[in-house]
């Protein structure tokens, strides 16, 4: 399962690629991030975790990084697992961000899987739309998404 999101800035690419790219990024535009720790921050060797609002800490380890087009990480807590891929694309003036979240954390049993897949789709969703709304906040304002400021989320507020 896939969840996928798209949005259309008025940004050029290089701005949007900067901001959802630079060292602590998260704590600019993600509305449930209390702090988005660095690890390392160097050439191809990136890794950093996010303290959710609920204090809830997840690991990101980047896994590919293409400049100026996308990057992709996996996240993780211990218990939870999921890979996530941002990709910008130009559409004219304007840059059009992707992000796919892959979940790895459902049960095996088909049935419960089946009826879990309903409910994570529509929280995650909910998430990346959150993060979406924190990123236009972020471009309009020149300020920081304050926690929780477009509503809470069952998993990290």
């Amino acid at each position: 399962m896939n969840v996928t999101k798209s949005e259309l800035y008025n940004v050029d690419m290089q701005t949007l690629w900067d901001l959802i790219t630079e060292p602590r990024a998260l704590e600019k535009f993600h509305p449930f991030c209390k702090e988005n720790r660095i690890i390392t921050w160097s050439g191809d060797n990136r890794s950093d975790c996010i303290v959710y609002a609920n204090d809830k800490v997840f690991t990101r380890n980047f896994t590919e990084w293409r400049e100026k087009s996308n990057f992709v990480l996996d996240i993780s807590d211990g218990n939870y697992d999921a890979t996530v891929e941002w990709r910008i694309d130009e559409q004219e003036d304007w840059s059009k961000l992707t992000i796919t979240i892959i979940p790895k954390f459902l049960p095996k049993n088909f049935l419960i899987r089946n009826l879990a897949k309903i409910y994570v789709r529509k929280r995650l969703m909910d998430y990346l739309s959150d993060i979406f709304k924190g990123i236009e906040y972020y471009i309009g304002n020149n300020k920081k998404v304050p926690l929780n400021h477009f509503g809470t989320h069952k998993w990290f507020s």
